[in-house]
């Protein structure tokens, strides 16, 4: 770092980087400068924004298609007054200085999200406007939860699957069918629960199945200039033995976690939309085309709370507390939901790194002098079970 600016910084206080709908964002601009500086003012800049790019076509008939919509944008002074005359400027003495700022978050948001090129990006931008020179900026990304409580999904409890059949053919001779059927215990899911999927395969064909999968996938779909782009993205999987000729496979409640995934819908979004499936494959020989059967599922962030395996079956009160704020759907509720009979309840919410690690969100505004960290990871809700009892691989006891 060069010149009169040795420090320049945003810091929100408590280091908190995650945010709910409705929320206030409460930091501090810090500046340490050498010597003193000429300026129109310190500005701030409160920003969401949902954005989407692709290409379609080969290199000689490339198409490219995008769209930004816009969350909420604001702009304040916390030095000066951004006159738009050039010569109103004041001046910033040496030393360090600190300029307190709050923003409350719109009530109706969508999850953070970062996916190569397209995302839900929430930010605060601090710059220090300069009369005829360019400004210094800073900038600083943080995460905005929305809540989905699977407790308001009619379809949470329902117990998705599918089922398929399909024979080999060899010139004219066909073999017998391979059939599958799968379901899953539920539909609805929070992060760091498990899925538990049983399911029948058979195989009456003389060919070898060399293993079966379960794979949970992302769908996502991108919406710009009156075109849809699909895209399904593989998120986590489980394994399991594959099937002789003549004879049949069962598994009985094998379970796969759900790793720190947004949610299911994206509300509030125009451009992203995110769904969740659980594909089940049965892998055939070599240049034969696997058996596969969907399930779909919701990814939300409160869990079920009246779940039959969650009930104690002697009346005994259990106290529930948080380690960190918990979403608002839990926070809010009745005193008589959270006192109690519940033999295994939800721990309490944390929040997880997202599966997909970090992105690069040096925007077009955005210079190599612009400071604050550019790399970015969005955090979701978790509920981290560890190894309880409804955790356990029932098909391994």
């Amino acid at each position: 770092m060069m010149g009169k600016l040795t420090k320049f910084k945003i810091h929100l206080v408590d280091d908190k980087d995650i945010y709910h709908s409705g929320e206030e964002v409460v930091g501090e601009v810090k500046i340490k400068l050498s010597e003193a500086m000429q300026m129109k003012g310190v500005r701030l800049t409160f920003s969401g924004k949902a954005h989407v790019d692709w290409e379609e076509g080969s290199d000689d008939s490339k198409s490219s298609y995008w769209a930004t919509q816009n969350l909420f944008y604001k702009e304040i002074y916390v030095y000066g007054r951004g006159s738009s005359d050039a010569n109103d400027t004041v001046e910033l003495s040496p030393g360090s200085h600190t300029f307190s700022f709050n923003f409350t978050l719109p009530h109706a948001l969508p999850s953070s999200y970062e996916d190569f090129g397209c995302f839900i990006r929430y930010f605060i931008k601090a710059s220090i406007v300069k009369p005829w020179k360019f400004d210094h900026n800073t900038k600083k990304v943080f995460t905005v939860l929305d809540t989905l409580d699977l407790n308001t999904i009619p379809t949470a409890l329902a117990s998705p699957g599918d089922s398929q059949s399909k024979s080999f053919c060899c010139m004219c001779c066909t073999s017998g069918p391979i059939e599958l059927e799968f379901y899953l215990d539920r539909t609805g899911y929070v992060p760091g629960e498990f899925i538990t999927i049983n399911a029948n395969v058979t195989n009456s064909s003389d060919r070898n199945l060399t293993k079966t999968t379960a794979e949970l996938y992302k769908d996502i779909t991108y919406r710009a200039q009156g075109r849809e782009k699909k895209e399904l993205k593989f998120v986590t999987k489980i394994t399991g033995d594959g099937c002789p000729p003549k004879e049949s496979l069962t598994w009985t409640n094998k379970k796969m976690q759900i790793p720190a995934l947004p949610p299911t819908e994206l509300r509030h979004c125009d451009i992203i939309d995110v769904e969740y499936l659980v594909q089940f494959t049965v892998h055939t020989p070599a240049f034969s085309i696997s058996l596969r059967g969907k399930a779909p599922i919701v990814i939300g962030t409160v869990p079920l709370r009246h779940l039959p395996e969650y009930r104690r079956t002697e009346s005994e009160t259990i106290a529930v507390e948080f380690s960190r704020t918990p979403p608002p759907s839990f926070s809010t509720l009745p005193a008589n939901d959270l006192d109690v009979t519940y033999n295994n309840f939800p721990p309490p919410p944390s929040y997880v790194a997202a599966t997909q690690g970090s992105t690069n969100v040096r925007d077009n505004d955005d210079n190599e002098f612009t400071m604050g960290e550019m790399s970015y990871t969005p955090h979701y809700t978790y509920y981290d079970w560890g190894q309880t009892e409804l955790t356990v691989d029932d098909s391994r006891l």
